[in-house]
């Protein structure tokens, strides 16, 4: 099973296949994302998204934990799917595939989807927070500008 073009995610990605009991799962890169990769896993009777944490994340400062239990806390109120294998100490969460599409421009006009996502952002956050550590934003952005620098002493960057 080779879906990534990188054999070491290709073995993780097929060990996870066998733990969730998938048989020969079709497995699909889904678009998006900067510093994680997300997969889709479907078989005759099963359809996943697996998210891999990638190193990018711990580097912008991202918590898996705090991402879990943000996720579960959406999911048990219905606004996110269902989890199905949460490991995020090791950087792993697979949850049921939500069919849908990214909007688009023409999305972004439409009173009526506009409302939609309106009322899902009201009752997110209507739900009560789950008890996590505080996160400082000004000293996050400072630690990812100065990695910026770092990476990129001769860009403009730099500069900044």
């Amino acid at each position: 099973m080779s879906c990534t073009g990188d054999p070491a995610v290709d073995r993780r990605v097929a060990a996870i296949a066998v733990e969730l009991g998938l048989d020969q799962p079709l497995v699909t890169p889904l678009p998006g994302g900067l510093a994680n990769r997300t997969l889709r896993l479907q078989d005759g009777s099963h359809d996943y998204v697996l998210r891999l944490a990638g190193d990018a994340g711990t580097t912008l400062g991202a918590s898996q934990g705090n991402e879990f239990a943000m996720l579960r806390l959406a999911a048990a109120a219905g606004l996110a799917p269902g989890i199905v294998l949460p490991r995020p100490a090791d950087g792993i969460i697979v949850m049921n595939h939500a069919c849908g599409r990214m909007p688009g421009r023409e999305d972004l006009r439409e009173p009526v989807f506009l409302a939609r996502v309106g009322a899902w952002i009201a009752r997110l956050h209507a739900l009560p927070p789950p008890s996590l550590p505080a996160t400082d934003f000004p000293v996050r952005a400072a630690a990812y500008l100065e990695t910026m620098q770092a990476r990129h002493a001769s860009s403009k960057v730099a500069e900044i």
